[in-house]
């Protein structure tokens, strides 16, 4: 059972905000290969996979959540490339208790009930989503207050450490 969920998870597809797009490529290449040189120069990640990645993990760690959302599919081929760091993320999604609620994931009598895990799959990309893009808009907001935010060192770091891990 708990490899079938992970399946599914790992199948998830990678979307984007339509909304939030146009503000991403300031920080992320999402085009993909599209302008790889200037990604490597000028943006913080190289792909909206790494982008998503942070934006969930700031958007967790914020506690930013965009609930209405206007989704746009980037990618249709699933996170094994990025399996540990998706993972990851959503074990610490999972671990907030509003989001256990909210999934029903909160007891045990509730978790015998999950009619199916493709369902319970498709509700964690649902919230990822609207972590992930509460995390960029989150960015955004930065940005928007000083567009120098992404210039500084603590964003060398990150883009350094980011592309070690792939």
């Amino acid at each position: 059972m708990e490899n079938d969920l992970i399946q599914y998870i790992l199948e998830h597809r990678l979307h984007i905000d339509r909304d939030l797009e146009n503000f991403s490529n300031i920080i992320i290449n999402s085009e993909g290969n599209v302008g790889a040189e200037k990604s490597t120069k000028k943006m913080l990640m190289k792909s909206w996979y790494d982008g998503y990645l942070l934006s969930l993990y700031v958007g967790i760690k914020t506690n930013s959540r965009k609930r209405d959302y206007k989704q746009l599919e980037k990618a249709i081929r699933g996170w094994s490339s990025r399996k540990k760091q998706y993972l990851y993320l959503i074990s610490m999604l999972l671990a907030k208790p509003e989001v256990q609620n909210e999934l029903n994931l909160d007891s045990r009598q509730n978790l015998n009930n999950i009619p199916n895990l493709k369902s319970l799959s498709d509700s964690i990309k649902r919230v990822c989503d609207e972590y992930a893009f509460g995390g960029l808009q989150f960015l955004k907001e930065q940005y928007d207050k000083d567009d120098t935010i992404f210039e500084d060192v603590l964003a060398e770091k990150i883009k350094d450490l980011v592309s070690g891990a792939n």
